[in-house]
C-alpha cells in the first residue's frame, strides 16, 4: 500500500519571502490559512483576491491573483487529519511584482509587525518607518500611511483615546489624595453648546516643588512651550529654575489646547497664587523673544517684573540677515556687564556693517544685554536653555496619551533630584558647580588689583 507524504504545518514563524504553495501543506486552522494568504500577498509583492469562501461544512476557500495570472490556490478542512490543507495549487505567477499598492498591507498590521520598535522608539519618524516599510516589504507608502501606522501602534500599547480620558478624574483625585497642598487644576472647554465635559487644560505643580523652589532658588523663572507628539495635538507649558548647585530644577508643567493669549495667562495665573508671585516685584522671568503671547501673558499677570528674552534665539534671528563670523562675536561680546562695554561693541559692529546696528536694537537690548539688567536677584542668565533641556528631557514622554506622559514627568523628575545626590555630602555651604565656577573666577581675579574709591567703593 502506498502512503501519502504529509505536508509541512505552516505557521508564523515560516518566511513568506521565499515561500512556495504546494499541495498538503497544513495550517492549524481556516484563519490561519488566511493570514499565510495575506503574508505572503504583501511580502511577495502580490495582488491576489479569496474569490470565494464557505464559512460551513468544509470551510473551502479559492484564491485567485490579478487579471491574466494563472495563480491558483485551494484549500479546505481535512476533518480526518483536523487540519486545513492545501488542496489545489499553481503556484506560478506570470504578473508583475507590485510596489505602489498592496490591497492587504494595512495600516494596522504594520503597526503590529513592528510592535516591538515602537516600543524603543515610540516617536518613531514618519520618514524612517516609511524606509523601514520599504526594506521590509518592498512596498512604496507615503507619509499618510506612516502616520496611521503610528496612531495604531499608540493605541495598541494605550488603548483608545476616549477611554483614557475619561480616566484624567481618578488620576487627579489619586493626586490629590497623595499631595492634598499640591496644585492640580483641570480645565474643561466652555464653549462646548452640549455642556460636554471635553478636556482643554491640566496644570499639575506639586508641594515639594513649590517648597524648594522657594527656599533653595532666587525668584528667577524660565518659560517655554513645547509640542505634544500624539494625533490630537496640544502643546506642554513648563516652569523651569536652575537650583542652588547650578542645574535645572522643573517648577511647574501644564498641558494646554494651544499656545495662546488665555492659555498662557491661565497658567502664569497659577504659579502666582501658588507660589506667591505677587504682581512680580523682584522676580525676573525669562523667554523667547518672538512668542507674543508669553509677552503678553506676562506683561499683564506680572507687571512689575523683568523680562528678559533669550538671547540665544534673538542671535538666531539676528544672524539671519547679517552673517559672519566678526558679526557673531560682536553680538556676544554685547552682552557685557556694563553700559561703556555696551556702547562700545556696537560701535564695532557699526564699523563692520552699520545696518547691523540698526537691526540689533529693533530686538530691544534692555531685554537681553546684562548692562541693563536689575541687580536684585544677582542672577546674569539671558538664555532660555533650561527650558528647552527640560523639553529635550521628557521628549519620550511627550509622545504619549497624558496620564501616561504626566506620570513618566513625575518619575523622571523624581530620578533627576535622585541623581543629584545627598545634600548633606557637599562641602561647603555651595554646591559643587557653584564652587568649581568659583574657582575659575578666583584665577581670573589673581590679575586684578583692587583700588578703592571711598570706603565701600573699589
Amino acid at each position: 500500500m502506498m502512503l501519502r507524504k504529509r505536508g509541512p504545518l505552516i505557521g508564523d514563524n515560516t518566511d513568506f519571502k521565499c515561500f512556495k504553495w504546494v499541495v498538503r501543506q497544513k495550517f492549524t486552522s481556516r484563519q490561519s490559512f488566511k493570514n499565510a494568504i495575506a503574508k505572503y500577498e504583501i511580502l511577495q509583492g502580490r495582488n491576489i483576491t479569496i474569490t470565494s469562501s464557505n464559512n460551513h461544512r468544509k470551510q473551502n476557500v479559492t484564491v485567485k491573483c490579478v487579471s491574466g495570472c494563472k495563480f491558483y490556490l485551494y484549500g479546505g478542512w481535512d476533518s480526518r487529519r483536523v487540519v486545513y490543507v492545501v488542496k489545489l495549487v499553481n503556484g506560478e505567477h506570470s504578473c508583475s511584482r507590485n510596489m505602489k499598492k498592496n490591497r492587504k498591507m494595512k495600516s494596522r498590521w504594520v503597526a503590529d509587525q513592528f510592535l516591538e520598535v515602537f516600543k524603543v522608539r515610540p516617536h518613531w519618524p514618519a520618514k524612517e518607518i516609511m524606509a523601514t516599510i520599504k526594506k521590509a516589504f518592498g512596498v512604496l507608502v507615503n507619509k499618510d500611511f506612516a502616520y496611521r501606522v503610528k496612531y495604531h501602534a499608540h493605541r495598541m500599547f494605550h488603548g483608545s483615546m476616549l477611554e483614557h480620558y475619561t480616566k484624567h478624574g481618578r488620576y487627579i483625585e489619586a493626586l490629590k489624595h497623595i499631595n492634598p497642598q499640591s496644585l492640580v487644576e483641570l480645565v474643561t472647554d466652555p464653549t462646548r453648546v452640549d455642556n460636554a465635559n471635553v478636556f482643554q487644560r491640566l496644570h499639575v505643580c506639586f508641594e515639594g516643588l513649590k517648597h524648594g523652589w522657594l527656599e533653595g532658588c532666587r525668584k528667577v523663572i524660565c518659560i517655554d512651550a513645547c509640542f505634544l507628539k500624539t494625533f490630537l495635538g496640544g502643546q506642554l507649558l513648563s516652569a523651569i529654575r536652575k537650583d542652588h548647585n547650578d542645574q535645572t530644577y522643573p517648577i511647574s508643567w501644564a498641558v494646554v489646547e494651544s499656545e495662546n493669549n488665555e492659555s498662557w495667562e491661565w497658567f502664569l495665573q497659577n504659579l502666582q497664587i501658588f507660589l506667591n508671585l505677587g504682581d512680580g516685584n523682584d522676580l525676573v522671568i525669562i523667554s523667547n523673544e518672538h512668542q507674543v503671547t508669553i509677552l503678553n501673558g506676562v506683561a499683564k499677570v506680572f507687571p512689575k517684573a523683568e523680562h528678559r528674552h533669550c538671547a540665544r534665539h534673538i542671535y538666531a534671528h539676528w544672524h539671519k540677515s547679517f552673517k559672519g563670523k566678526d558679526l557673531k562675536l560682536l553680538f556676544w561680546k554685547a552682552k557685557a556687564y556694563s553700559k561703556a562695554y555696551f556702547k562700545d561693541s556696537l560701535v564695532e559692529i557699526e564699523k563692520i556693517l552699520p545696518a547691523a546696528v540698526d537691526g540689533f536694537k529693533r530686538y530691544n537690548p534692555v531685554c537681553f544685554s546684562r548692562a541693563y539688567m536689575s541687580f536684585t536677584t544677582k542672577v546674569d542668565v539671558i538664555v532660555n536653555n533650561m527650558a528647552e533641556t527640560f523639553n529635550g528631557y521628557i521628549i519620550t514622554a511627550r509622545t504619549k496619551h497624558i496620564i501616561h506622559m504626566l506620570e513618566d514627568i513625575r518619575t523622571q523628575v523624581m530620578q533627576l533630584y535622585v541623581k543629584k545626590g545627598d545634600v548633606s555630602k557637599w562641602k561647603g555651604d555651595y554646591g559643587p558647580r557653584v564652587i568649581a565656577r568659583l574657582e575659575k573666577e578666583k584665577e581670573k581675579a589673581k590679575n586684578c588689583e583692587a583700588i578703592p574709591s571711598t570706603n565701600t567703593i573699589f
